[in-house]
């Protein structure tokens, strides 16, 4: 999992390099199609097979979500610290569980709200409201944020009947072609050193999430959840080293203040139903 946080802390700040080039959304685009052929293989070598899904719908859904998840994310990381843009993205274990509770029409707990208000606290830190962040880069992070929740639930819907194997392949393979007709709108050719780090964010992308499954195989969620949040150092201490991003107060209080919130409900991510049927 620390080598995950590590890959993925990576990814972002080749993200940050390449956005003053290329369109965030094709970067994105092209992250999802160049892992096609690495995620197809991989999947068939696990026993996976180029067939329609079951449940086609639900994983249109995931691509569909996987792919404005990571073009808002880079937009985000593009514009603003990637130290801070990594500390909204974690916004996500909120949104899980608030998301769970609509769906299963009940009220969060008082806790929940407590994290919530925590959360958004550390926001407002971070993003100073009155500035230019708080209502373009900031606001692109946290719907990032609000996009990955919604893949994760349809991803842990998914995986109570299906394999991994063909989630990450339908899931890569969906997300490329989704955003293929906008990006062609605004496609940018990418210059040799592009197209290099775009392969190398496309390997490290697939990396990362094998690493991730690999990681909880091994061990339950609730021992791996923390270590998760290793990702928000690795990205201030590589805004620093790469981009000359000061350590502000704001920043550590901010993104200290949302680690706490995302913690505190973090366990009940994995816990909570995302429907009531059971199978």
């Amino acid at each position: 999992m620390l080598l995950a946080c590590a890959v993925v802390a990576g990814m972002a700040a080749i993200a940050k390099v390449l956005g003053p080039e290329i369109p965030p959304i094709q970067i994105a685009c092209l992250r999802f199609a160049l892992a096609v052929p690495v995620v197809v293989i991989a999947a068939q070598r696990c026993g996976g097979r180029l067939t329609v899904p079951a449940r086609p719908g639900l994983h249109l859904v995931r691509g569909l979500l996987a792919g404005l998840a990571m073009t808002l994310a880079f937009s985000a990381f593009a514009r603003m610290r990637l130290g801070d843009a990594t500390a909204l993205l974690f916004f996500e274990p909120l949104f899980i569980v608030f998301l769970v509770a609509v769906l299963n029409r009940r009220r969060p707990a008082l806790e929940q709200w407590l994290a919530a208000l925590l959360g958004l606290t550390g926001a407002l830190v971070i993003l100073q409201p009155g500035s230019g962040l708080a209502t373009g880069p900031g606001l692109l992070a946290i719907a990032a944020a609000l996009c990955q929740a919604g893949v994760a639930l349809v991803t842990r819907e998914l995986s109570r009947d299906q394999a991994k194997a063909p989630i990450l392949m339908t899931g890569t393979v969906l997300a490329a072609i989704v955003l293929a007709l906008p990006t062609a709108q605004v496609w940018v050719t990418p210059s040799i050193a592009a197209w290099m780090l775009l392969v190398l964010l496309a390997l490290a992308g697939t990396a990362g999430q094998a690493l991730i499954i690999a990681a909880y195989r091994l061990a339950c969620p609730g021992t791996l959840a923390p270590v998760e949040y290793v990702q928000l150092p690795l990205a201030l201490l590589i805004g620093l080293a790469v981009f000359g991003e000061p350590l502000t107060a704001a920043s550590m209080i901010g993104s200290l203040l949302i680690i706490a919130a995302a913690l505190s409900v973090g366990g009940l991510r994995y816990s909570l139903p995302i429907t009531r049927k059971t199978r």
